[in-house]
């Protein structure tokens, strides 16, 4: 009986050894954001949220660093108003610096460089890792990289295991060269946050809050006819969005970021919109 008891503990032992194995398996490739979502309390948990980390799926460490970078929710503080021209001076800071982009295979092996990058004139320094605001006019939202996925999120397939790609206008005449590029990451994606309600609220302003990103698998149109099959201004973005607000008046000009009374969530908006409909 005692042999028999023992042989029990040993097998007992070795099961319960396998699955704290697995299951310190599956908490490496859970996606861990390291604070609370900025968007808690409208955030919908999805099965991506288990199975792939913020590294995604790459052996190439400036790969996993620029994949770290696109999953960055934890900057907090006031974000900081950026224009167009911001953007713009942005991407020649960059090119100054010599920062390499313009690929997968050209990413930089260190980005420290790019996080005290442009200082603006209130003395403030920007880059990547500020948290800011951009008003605009949210052009072609789509669901991007749904066949093959992309390494950031494991190369899942399927629009629920990518990216939500928005084009930012300030004019809904503007060539999509001319546009700013902010990303609604997976992990964790509002309901409301889904390209068929994104489709609403083209036409209005929006106010867009989020990482500054510089996305070094790209690059920046070099004229309004330009060919490269992503378009746009510069290769900083709004990655990953923290925030989409949307204004009550009806003009860029009159929206202005900080004029907070002028400015409701778009989960507030849409449910709103569809209590006016209603009635």
């Amino acid at each position: 009986m005692r042999k028999l008891n023992r042989c029990y503990a040993l097998v007992a032992g070795v099961v319960l050894s396998i699955l704290a194995g697995v299951g310190s398996v599956l908490a490496a490739d859970a996606f861990q954001p390291g604070c609370t979502l900025p968007w808690a309390s409208i955030a919908k948990k999805r099965p991506i949220d288990a199975t792939c980390a913020a590294q995604g799926v790459t052996t190439s460490a400036p790969h996993q660093a620029q994949n770290r970078a696109k999953n960055e929710l934890c900057v907090t503080g006031a974000p900081i108003d950026i224009t167009f021209q911001i953007f713009k001076t942005l991407q020649r800071r960059a090119d100054d610096a010599g920062i390499p982009f313009g690929s997968s295979n050209r990413l930089p092996s260190d980005r420290s460089g790019l996080r005290r990058l442009h200082k603006l004139s209130n003395g403030q320094w920007i880059g990547e890792g500020t948290l800011v605001r951009y008003v605009a006019l949210i052009s072609h939202p789509r669901n991007s990289n749904t066949s093959g996925g992309e390494s950031v999120n494991c190369k899942l397939p399927k629009a629920e295991n990518n990216d939500i790609h928005m084009d930012l206008l300030r004019n809904p005449d503007e060539p999509a060269c001319r546009s700013i590029t902010a990303e609604i990451i997976p992990h964790s994606r509002p309901e409301m946050w889904q390209v068929k309600y994104l489709e609403k609220v083209m036409g209005r302003p929006v106010r867009i809050t989020g990482h500054l990103f510089f996305d070094a698998s790209h690059r920046p149109c070099t004229s309004d006819t330009d060919r490269i099959s992503t378009k746009r201004a510069s290769i900083w973005e709004i990655h990953p969005v923290y925030a989409i607000d949307v204004c009550l008046n009806k003009t860029v000009g009159a929206c202005q970021a900080k004029n907070q009374s002028i400015w409701l969530a778009l989960d507030q908006w849409l449910n709103q919109e569809q209590e006016e409909d209603e009635d």
